[in-house]
């Protein structure tokens, strides 16, 4: 996974992060269990297999476990703006 990074290696935003993914390995992983993929090499399979019909099945398996991972994402987003709006309500309250 690569990200934006200036010349000392710092991030350059904590906000935003690039990745390219590299669709030519997507045939190469896609030979991995879906469980033991990492969830970047889960979107190369993904985007590099999703119109093939003879990767279906996978492609089904990673969605699921792709959704999932989205879901949690969601959740501590979620969890995290409540606890800013908990914040500030209190803040303003004083």
């Amino acid at each position: 996974m690569n990200t934006y990074r200036n010349e000392g290696g710092e991030q350059l935003s904590d906000i935003t992060t690039a990745i390219f993914i590299d669709l030519t390995q997507a045939a190469g992983i896609a030979k991995k269990q879906v469980p033991e993929m990492t969830a970047v090499e889960q979107w190369a399979v993904f985007l590099a297999k999703a119109n093939d019909p003879g990767h279906r099945e996978l492609i089904n398996e990673i969605f699921e476990h792709l959704t999932r991972f989205l879901k949690e994402i969601v959740g501590r987003c979620h969890a995290r703006l409540s606890k800013i709006y908990d914040f500030v309500r209190a803040t303003a309250e004083t």
